[in-house]
């Protein structure tokens, strides 16, 4: 059997957005309510930013509650700030939270962040990639330096013009209980050429798309 082509769809086509594309998911994990683990998993198709996606997890947002839920992984996840906190608030017994190249738009992080805080038994946090908008990363380095690693782990940070930035971090249960905050990036976060940053962006691609040539065809 031969692999089909992959295909980009633009943003602009009315496929694209139409209404019946998103709330398959949320029926389908309507009928899991013994479900104790979910790994959710996006993979981007259309040209530019698609922000479309976001219409996915709320229907998710409002529609689903999994009592036995205990742990989350959301990757490629394009949602605002109040779904996924909405999300986050239904499922309080979660123990293990993985957020991987999660895209919010019409807010920030901050009230998601704080949220975590007030998770009594979350003993496990994964972040990377956490983007507000299209453009802006948030700098995972903690404020407070006795959460600083002294030795940073290879893979995780890139250097900039105004200092690091960290991208990928497990955090301690102690970091969580005392609220995360992270310093302020000065500036641009557009990462300085190095090894690190361009195997980043390339692992990006690979994993959350859009695909690239020559594997693909528009339409």
């Amino acid at each position: 059997m031969k692999h089909l082509t992959p295909i980009r769809v633009s943003t602009s086509e009315t496929r694209a957005r139409a209404e019946e594309n998103f709330p398959g998911v949320a029926y389908f994990l309507q009928r899991t309510p013994n479900l104790e683990a979910l790994d959710l998993y996006l993979y981007n198709t259309m040209e530019g930013a698609p922000w479309a996606y976001s219409t996915l997890f709320n229907y998710i947002s409002k529609s689903v509650r999994l009592p036995k839920l205990r742990r989350l992984t959301l990757r490629g996840i394009w949602t605002s700030p109040s779904s996924l906190l909405l999300f986050l608030r239904s499922h309080p017994d979660l123990t293990h939270v993985d957020l991987r190249e999660i895209h919010v738009s019409g807010g920030t992080w901050e009230p998601i962040l704080k949220h975590f805080q007030s998770m009594p038994d979350l003993t496990h946090l994964h972040l990377e990639n956490l983007w507000s908008g299209s453009e802006h990363l948030l700098n995972l380095q903690p404020s407070n330096a006795a959460y600083a690693r002294k030795e940073r782990i290879p893979g995780h940070s890139y250097p900039t013009r105004n200092g690091t930035m960290i991208h990928t971090r497990d955090i301690s249960v102690e970091e969580i209980k005392n609220g995360l905050e992270f310093v302020k990036s000065r500036g641009s976060s557009r990462g300085k050429g190095s090894r690190y940053l361009m195997k980043w962006i390339q692992q990006r691609k690979i994993d959350y798309g859009p695909p690239e040539e020559p594997y693909v065809s528009s339409r």
